[in-house]
């Protein structure tokens, strides 16, 4: 099954916070779960993304500055 990482820490943060609850309102402790849970994701979590690019002859003259900015990035752009 494919989850986006919002969906998951979305999920962590209603099994603590409960469906109700504000994050706003939570006490220092509370706080400090739903920090642990977004460390450890950040640490753990095997995240793959695709970057898409309009090839169309309208964006042709604006390939050469896409690749620039994000070929240190992305390398295989």
């Amino acid at each position: 099954m494919t989850q986006t990482l919002q969906g998951v820490v979305n999920k962590e943060l209603q099994q603590i916070l409960g469906k109700d609850a504000e994050i706003e309102e939570l006490p220092p402790d509370k706080r400090g779960e739903v920090m642990e849970v977004v460390d450890e994701l950040g640490e753990t979590v095997h995240l793959q993304v695709l970057v898409l690019v309009d090839t169309s002859a309208s964006m042709k003259p604006k390939l050469p500055t896409v690749k620039k900015k994000h070929s240190s990035t992305f390398p295989s752009v």
